[in-house]
C-alpha cells in the first residue's frame, strides 16, 4: 500500500499531470519530470501561472506542492525519435 499523498478531486481540474504528482508525492520523490507534447507557451515562474495559462492542469499546483522541484520536457523539440518528413 503506497502512503497517501494529496487526495485529488473528481473533476476536470485534474488530469494526468496532477495524478503524476500526486504519485510523486505519495513515494516520497523529489523531483517530477513531466512529458509534454507542446512548447512552453509563455514565461512563467510559478505552477499556478502555468495553469492559468493552460499549460498544466488547474489541480497541478497544489498537487505538486510537496516536491522540491517539477520540470517539464518539451517530446516535440527533445524527441529521442527521429522526425518524420
Amino acid at each position: 500500500m503506497l502512503p497517501s499523498g494529496p487526495r485529488l478531486p473528481h473533476t476536470w481540474d485534474v488530469t494526468s499531470d496532477s495524478i503524476a504528482a500526486a504519485l510523486a508525492a505519495a513515494l516520497s520523490a523529489r523531483e517530477l519530470v513531466l512529458l509534454k507534447s507542446c512548447a512552453r507557451p509563455e514565461p512563467w515562474s510559478s505552477l499556478r501561472e502555468a495553469a492559468e495559462a493552460g499549460y498544466v492542469d488547474r489541480f497541478l499546483p497544489v498537487a505538486a506542492a510537496g516536491l522540491d522541484r517539477v520540470r517539464f520536457v518539451d517530446l516535440r523539440k527533445n524527441s529521442p525519435l527521429p522526425r518524420r518528413s
